[in-house]
């Protein structure tokens, strides 16, 4: 049987996507190198694309322009020429694992995660040296998605193990290694939430304490602020201000000098760390500080639980302030800001 030749997708999508891919592909061989990188493309446009516009009537109206990308990718993949598997056919399966994964995140269905995790495990089996990190962080991300289904759990383990071996087989100079670093430090702290294991919690945050000293992290890495989470979690388990003091710093760093999203969370963070530093030595500037954090990321994320977190946090800040000042308006405050927690939605 012959391949499909038009995207595979939504019945919406079929008639205006083919028609892009038609007029992407004009005059290159099917399945060939050149055809195959316009099709890529193609899929990336789509992204970003209104297909809506191409519509003729409801019969013909698009579906979303991920499920279109998606479509054009597992077309490209199929008929593919075998010689170019391991070459563009890798990044082909790739960014359709991405696409997957974001389907999935934005509300499809467990299939679409699991397909991304086996085209993850394609990619990494064929990832050239240099590109063994960033394909096992890939995969670990995808699986740690997955782990967070009931009967998947053991999946989290498996992708700590997984950033482990390439990080001992990798060279230090990789330029990829700071990322994986972080990345492991977020599916430590997911297994520390889960599991509650103080010396598995102590061993990972030693790992990624050892990283921020030698520089391999800084407060420019993405995802930097995993780290920082981890040693603070580590820190209040451990009773250890001197860990306490190289979390509160880096989160500072992330704020200067990290990507915008980081920055926000690492704002949010910070705002319950001075709530802790406030427990352990008293200042009320410290509680000031940390409104003013928790408001800013308040005001920039969108709602979900990180939000709810940060409204907490400036709930407890509040709260400390008017014990602190006789203020009632800012027990009041407090007060508002707890109740908004609760209602946020947890998703």
């Amino acid at each position: 049987m012959m391949p499909s030749s038009t995207p595979s997708g939504t019945t919406g999508t079929a008639i205006t996507v083919s028609g892009r891919v038609a007029r992407a592909t004009a005059g290159l061989v099917p399945g060939g190198l050149d055809w195959a990188r316009a099709m890529d493309e193609l899929a990336e446009e789509l992204l970003h694309a209104d297909l809506s516009a191409d519509a003729d009537g409801d019969g013909d109206r698009a579906g979303t322009t991920l499920d279109a990308a998606i479509g054009v990718r597992r077309l490209a993949i199929e008929r593919l020429e075998d010689d170019l598997a391991a070459t563009v056919g890798l990044d082909l399966r790739n960014n359709l694992a991405v696409d997957l994964a974001s389907r999935y995140q934005a509300g499809g269905g467990l299939d679409d995660l699991l397909e991304s995790c086996a085209l993850s495990r394609q990619v990494l089996a064929g990832a050239a040296p240099g590109d063994l990190l960033a394909a096992a962080a890939g995969l670990a991300g995808r699986l740690s998605l997955l782990a967070r289904n009931p009967g998947y759990e053991a999946e989290l383990d498996q992708a700590i193990r997984l950033l482990a071996d390439v990080l001992d087989q990798a060279g230090h100079d990789d330029p990829n290694r700071p990322i994986v670093v972080t990345s492991l430090a977020g599916l430590e702290l997911h297994r520390w939430q889960r599991d509650g294991d103080p010396a598995a919690l102590a061993a990972a945050a030693a790992v990624a304490g050892m990283a921020l000293r030698t520089g391999e992290v800084t407060g420019a890495t993405p995802s930097a602020v995993n780290v920082a989470a981890l040693l603070l979690e580590d820190a209040q388990q451990a009773h250890d201000t001197g860990i306490l003091n190289a979390g509160e710093t880096l989160l500072r760093a992330v704020i200067a000098d990290g990507p915008p999203g980081d920055a926000v969370a690492a704002g949010g963070s910070l705002a319950v760390t001075l709530v802790t530093r406030f427990d352990l030595d008293g200042g009320e500037g410290l509680l000031a500080e940390a409104v003013e954090w928790a408001s800013a990321a308040i005001d920039a994320r969108p709602p979900g639980p990180s939000r709810a977190e940060d409204i907490s946090a400036r709930a407890a800040a509040r709260a400390a302030l008017a014990r602190l000042r006789g203020e009632p308006e800012l027990l009041d405050g407090a007060i508002v800001d707890a109740r908004a927690a609760v209602a946020e939605p947890a998703t």
